[in-house]
Formats: C-alpha cells, structure tokens, sequence
C-alpha cells in the first residue's frame, strides 16, 4: 500500500495564536481513512510504521483524496 507520509511540527502564523495545522504529539499518529480501516485500528490503538510503534491520535473520515492514505506524524518522529 502506498503511504503518503506528512511530518508536522506546530507552527503558529504572526499575528496568530492558533496553529497553522493541527499539532501531531510525539509518540502518535493521524492516519488517513484507508489506513485506519485497512489496519482495523482506532484512536488509542497501537500502530506500527517503518518498525516504530505509535498510539493512534485521530481517525480520519473519508475524504476521497489523497489523504485517505495519509499518515500524520510529529516531525521529530519523521526524521527518525
């Protein structure tokens, strides 16, 4: 299965006191509708990534687009 892989670190716009994107904790993963159903995992399930375990954060619903098989991790766990 094809994974598009998005690493997130929080980032707030000048001016702003919200974050640009949703922040992903360390440690944890958003997965993509495709994902999720396919691993029959839900939030606070483990899952496992490129031989790392994560706890699952957020579900996603169906969108249709490419972020049905997305996977949304902190940066730090990215890069690793």
């Amino acid at each position: 299965r094809s994974v598009i892989l998005y690493g997130l670190q929080e980032m707030v716009a000048r001016g702003s006191r919200r974050a640009l994107v949703d922040p992903v904790a360390p440690g944890t993963v958003r997965l993509g509708y495709a994902l999720h159903t396919t691993a029959g995992v839900s939030v606070g399930d483990e899952f496992t990534f490129s031989g790392r375990k994560y706890i699952v954060s957020d579900c996603r619903s169906e969108l249709g687009t490419k972020d049905d098989v997305g996977l949304w991790l902190h940066l730090s766990d990215a890069q690793q």
